[in-house]
């Protein structure tokens, strides 16, 4: 598979002279040329951003088509992936269901903006996830989730603080209070977090979800701890509520040829 981003950090543009104002028009175009890439021997472009002549790409992809996914939470990527027919990867960030599905009906009406049965969008969504009994443990994740996402941030708005080399995590614009992302995040016990769970994928209709369970300094023991509760224990919870979840996602993706 292979992922795709238009670029959000203005210091990436600026360190190769590209205006930030042009990644949706460029990543567009570059989306193009893998169209081209992966479905001919040989194709040449001529777009405003990039020029390439007549080429050939030995390496070809196994699947037919490639399993491409797009990131992005922004109606102009949504309605890429729909008119390229790549797949939606969202994640909420440090929200919860009501983000989530604000995002959900994003991708419906981009795709539907371009014709295109949202079903195509094979939507996966990345969440933060801790699974612990000790509420001290989770707000401490909570804590290393709210500071990925402030990095993240200051990134993005080129606001960055620096001591020395190091980025200084700083509150980002209409941040939540700590309390608010604990309970937004599929954060708490295993009961907890199965209902968190099962709430989000009727808001999202994933075919897929990824987790981040090692954030920030989380301990390595506690991450892994997280992943056998989510598959021992979570899993089967969330299945008594919604049925088994391979044939949910099944019954989600499309049938491709």
């Amino acid at each position: 598979m292979l992922g795709i981003g238009a670029g959000y950090q203005p210091y990436e543009f600026e360190r190769f002279g590209v205006d930030i104002a042009r990644n949706l028009e460029m990543t567009d175009e570059f989306c193009d040329i893998l169209d081209l890439a992966f479905s001919r021997d040989f194709f040449s472009y001529n777009g405003k951003h990039y020029q390439m002549p007549d080429t050939h790409i030995p390496a070809r992809p196994v699947q037919h088509p490639l399993p491409i996914y797009v990131a992005g939470h922004t109606q102009a990527m949504f309605r890429t992936a729909a008119r390229h027919g790549y797949r939606v990867l969202t994640s909420g960030r440090v929200g919860g269901t009501t983000l989530l599905a604000a995002q959900y009906a994003d991708i419906v009406a981009a795709f539907a903006a371009e014709n295109a049965p949202v079903s195509r969008a094979h939507v996966t969504v990345n969440r933060f996830a801790h699974i612990t009994d000790s509420r001290e443990d989770g707000m401490r994740f909570a804590e290393n989730a709210r500071y990925q996402t402030r990095l993240a941030s200051s990134l993005r708005r080129r606001q960055e603080v620096m001591q020395g080399t190091v980025l200084v995590d700083v509150p980002f614009p209409d941040e939540p209070p700590l309390e608010t992302i604990y309970n937004d995040l599929l954060i708490g016990d295993v009961e907890t977090v199965a209902e968190k769970l099962v709430a989000e994928i009727r808001a999202t209709k994933p075919v897929h979800v990824c987790f981040s369970f090692k954030v920030g300094n989380t301990p390595h023991k506690a991450a892994m701890r997280s992943m056998e509760l989510m598959i021992g224990e979570v899993r089967p919870r969330v299945e008594k509520a919604l049925g088994p979840l391979g044939r949910i996602a099944a019954d989600r993706a499309p049938v491709e040829s």
